[in-house]
Order: structure tokens, then C-alpha cells, then sequence
């Protein structure tokens, strides 16, 4: 039955009913006294006003009675389905119909959404923890799993002696548990091995290639992908697809020898590159270093599986000479220009040089060239036996170098019809335009009156240093008079080359 308490109480009033004495201390009526009467068999309480009790299966209510019943007969009294309100009876069984809180966040149990939140009043989701979570068992070890479609995955913290642990994720596919990856105390994370030795370990048993895989999806398409794998004793850097799939092995590090291959995955030399390389760079240069004083350094250039064949390169470390050796059968060695397609310099077995594109020429011609003025004439032959790049002029009888350096020319020439017997008879090899008749300028001077015939061949040769670009020609002075015919081309010649 309902209790009828005053109105409007001042603090410390009292309200008796029954064997009961209320007091109000402010906020609420407090049960102070009881005559300790066993209460029967409390076959009404679901009626009565006894708040101090909660029925066992949960239908009374909130109660709002404090403190504790210590005079009533309930205490030890054998009405098990009743809970006193101090909880010192304890139920086996509890139903809550309706939302419920405890301690404002520390449960709050949401029966509209049916969702529990722990630290939490506004549970997102069927449990929602805010705040640090421990799962602990009586051994100090934990396992937290969470259900998939597919199986389930293993999270554990496994303590060590000193309280910090590995953490370890495993996965349960049809009943099977497998550790997938763990990490160590130390940071070091282990993928396929319980012991992860460096920073990253990731480990195969089965015999198949250990990989990672790296792609980047904002890579143009068929260029997003790279893999690093381990497998048959080698490392190895592969092309992938842009989902991963491994293609093309690019470069591999051989674990027994540490050889390097570049385009192949069985390199047997310490680098072994299938096709072209190249070294770039703003001052690129390659250096193959013998760091013994007992042995020499080599670079071979040869066939694959030929052996002793081949272009030898060699630093011989006894005498500090340096060899080039074309080791192959009656066969010549050349040096070449213009991407290969000229040979600069050749060299045949028996060691001899050939040069086909120096710059060198021939000249001659046909019929006379009048030389009969007085004056400097240049002799100019039409016809050429060599004129390799073409540098003599047929038409001007100069020769224009091609390229700073030495040359050598000749002139052998036949005046024809000499009748005078005073004055001088000159031929000299002229550079730029400009002649001094005198050393160093090629020359050769003959006196008209010591000619006594009626022609003379003279010639005249000479070491003449040119920059690219200047000329030389063949010149005949004749300071006299008297030649009536002139030179004589076919008995005459102009010829050079370059040395160097």
C-alpha cells in the first residue's frame, strides 16, 4: 500500500506508520527505526509499502530506500525471491525491461537501439567501449577475437616475465588458428615467423617465394607495381602488374656469391648485365680497381661462352704498362668513329697500323701550265690518284686542313723550255697566301745561269704545321725570263698527309 507522507516537510520531521519511523533529512524520507518483526511470509509485498525489498525477478521497480535494514527479520529470513536494498542478498537471477544505467556512464545499457556503451551514453554500435579496453584471463594473458563471415581473427597480448609482451594476430579458418604476424616487445614485426629477427622479417616454410609487394595507383596504368622476393637463394626486384602479379625479374643478388644481375637471375660474375649499360652522369666515369699489388685489373668484351676470345683491356700491376688485346684467331683490332661506321685506326695481327681516313692526296695532271711571267705561280694539278676527305681542290690546287696537326707534303715538279741563263728559278710549298724564302718554309732555289738545259725537275718536301682550316699550295717563282713551254703535269706531282 502507498504511503501517505506530509507535505512539505522541514528537516529532521519524522512520519510513523506501522512499526516503521521515518525521518526527512532534507531530500528524501530514511527508514531509522523497525520493531524487528519477522514479517510473516511477506506474502503481500508487491502491495505494500516496503521499499527496503526488490523482488528477485526483477518486476518491483526502482526503489529509492537508503541505508541498511540491519533490525528487520528479512535479514536471515529464508524469502530468498526478495533483495534487500544494501544488496546484501544476493539474486541469481535479474531482468531489466527498460534502459539502464549505472554510475551515469560507467554501463548504459540502451534498450531502443539495443546497444551497450561502456564510458559511454550514446553507444554507437552493439558495443561501444570509450576509453582504454583490457582483456585479461586468470593467466595475465589475453585473446580478443572478432567474428567474420569467413572466420576469425586472433588479437593477443602475451605477456612476458616483467609485464611487456608480443602482440600477436592470428586468423581461424575452418577451426584452424594460424599466426599471421607478430610483433616483439622490441618493436620488430615478424610476418610468417614468431621470432621476426630485424625490423621487418617476413618468412616462407612452404617453399615459395617471400615478397612484398608495392603499387601506387596514381602511377600511369602498367606502370604501378613493384615487387621484392626472396626465392631460390636469390634477391630478387621484379616488375609487377598494377594489381601486384609478379612479370619480369629486373635485377637479382645471388645469397651464396653476392653476385648482381641486371636483367638476368643467374648472373655468375659479381656483375653480370643482359644488354646495354651505360653510365651518365655530369662527369661519369667507370673504374674497374685491383686492390692487391700482386694482380692485375681486366676488362673482357667477348662472346657469351667463348672463352679466351675476345677484347682484352688489362692494367698490368708488376710494370704499370696497359695492354689492348683482341684475342681471336688471324683477326685485327680497330678503332672507329662516326658511331662505327668509318674505322679511325686499324691494327691487324702481325701489328701493323692502318689509318684509311687520314686526310693524305695525290695530285697530277696533263699538258703544260704556263709559267713563263715573272712572279709566284700556283701549280694546279686536275687530277687526283688519292684525295681521301676530298680536301685538295682540282680546281684552285690548294689543300685545306681538315684538322689541327703535322703535315707532310711534297712537290716534285718538270719546267719545260728554259732559255734564259740569269736571274733565279724557285718552287716552294706556300701556307695561308704568304711565303718567305727562307727556313722554315719548304723550298728550293735554283740559279738560272747554272741550269744549263733546256728544262730541270726539282722537288722539295716538308713537315708544315696547320691549324683546321688553313691551306697550302704547290708555288713556282721565276724571277727571269725565258720559259717558253712551262710546267710539265704529267712528269709532276703534289702529294700530303697528315701526320698527327
Amino acid at each position: 500500500m502507498a504511503i501517505d507522507f506530509p507535505d512539505s516537510p522541514s528537516n529532521g520531521d519524522t512520519h510513523t506508520v506501522g512499526d516503521k519511523t521515518w525521518t526527512w533529512d532534507g531530500t528524501a524520507w530514511n527508514v531509522v527505526t523497525s520493531s524487528g518483526s519477522d514479517h510473516g511470509n511477506l506474502g503481500g509485498l508487491a502491495d505494500d509499502d516496503h521499499s527496503q525489498y526488490a523482488l528477485a525477478d526483477g518486476t518491483r521497480g526502482t526503489f529509492e530506500a537508503s541505508g541498511a535494514v540491519s533490525t528487520h527479520e528479512a535479514a536471515s529470513d529464508p524469502h530468498t525471491q526478495y533483495l534487500l536494498a544494501d544488496g546484501s542478498r544476493t539474486a541469481t537471477e535479474l531482468t531489466v525491461t527498460n534502459t539502464l544505467t549505472v554510475d551515469t556512464n560507467t554501463l548504459h545499457v540502451d534498450s531502443t537501439n539495443n546497444r551497450v556503451g561502456i564510458g559511454t551514453t550514446a553507444p554507437e554500435d552493439t558495443l561501444h567501449v570509450y576509453g582504454p579496453t583490457r582483456f585479461s584471463s586468470t593467466t595475465g594473458q589475453g585473446t580478443t577475437h572478432f567474428p567474420f563471415t569467413d572466420g576469425r581473427f586472433y588479437y593477443t597480448a602475451d605477456p612476458e616475465t616483467g609485464g611487456a609482451g608480443d602482440h600477436v594476430f592470428r586468423h581461424n579458418s575452418s577451426g584452424t588458428v594460424v599466426e599471421q604476424m607478430r610483433i616483439l616487445e622490441n618493436g620488430n614485426v615478424g610476418i610468417g615467423t614468431t621470432t621476426p629477427a630485424d625490423k621487418l622479417h617476413v618468412a616462407f616454410t612452404n617453399g615459395s617465394a617471400a615478397g612484398v609487394v608495392l603499387t601506387n595507383s596514381g602511377n600511369t596504368v602498367g606502370k604501378q607495381g613493384m615487387r621484392i622476393g626472396f626465392d631460390n637463394d636469390r634477391l630478387t626486384f621484379q616488375r609487377a602488374s598494377d594489381t601486384g602479379t609478379w612479370e619480369t625479374n629486373y635485377v637479382a643478388i645471388d645469397q651464396d656469391t653476392g653476385n648482381v644481375g641486371i636483367g638476368t637471375t643467374s648472373p655468375g660474375y659479381k656483375l653480370e648485365v643482359d644488354n646495354t649499360l651505360t653510365v651518365k652522369g655530369t662527369s661519369p666515369f667507370l673504374r674497374i680497381l685491383e686492390t692487391t699489388t700482386v694482380a692485375d685489373a681486366h676488362l673482357w668484351l667477348g662472346q657469351d661462352g667463348t672463352i679466351g676470345e675476345g677484347l682484352h683491356v688489362w692494367y698490368e700491376s708488376s710494370t704499370g704498362a696497359s695492354y689492348i688485346d683482341n684475342i681471336f684467331y688471324n683477326a685485327s683490332l680497330y678503332l672507329r668513329t662516326n658511331s662505327g661506321s668509318s674505322t679511325g685506326v686499324g691494327i691487324d695481327a702481325l701489328g701493323r697500323v692502318t689509318t684509311p681516313n687520314q686526310p693524305s692526296f695525290i695530285a697530277y695532271g696533263a699538258g703544260y701550265q704556263s709559267v713563263s711571267s715573272g712572279g709566284d705561280h700556283v701549280l694546279v694539278f686536275e687530277t687526283t690518284s688519292i684525295n681521301r676527305g676530298g680536301h685538295y681542290s682540282t680546281s684552285n690546287g690548294r689543300f685545306t686542313a681538315p684538322v689541327t696537326g703535322v703535315y707532310v707534303f711534297h712537290l716534285s715538279a718538270r719546267i719545260d723550255g728554259i732559255s734564259s741563263s740569269s736571274g733565279y728559278y724557285r718552287w716552294a710549298i706556300r701556307k695561308n697566301g704568304t711565303l718567305t724564302w727562307a727556313a722554315p718554309n719548304p723550298h728550293v732555289i735554283i740559279s738560272a745561269d747554272g741550269v744549263g738545259t733546256s728544262y730541270m725537275s726539282k722537288s722539295v718536301s716538308g713537315f708544315v704545321y696547320l691549324s683546321a682550316n688553313d691551306y697550302v699550295e704547290a708555288v713556282f717563282n721565276n724571277s727571269g725570263s725565258g720559259v717558253t713551254s712551262g710546267l710539265l703535269k704529267s712528269e709532276s706531282q703534289f702529294s700530303g698527309h697528315f701526320i698527327g
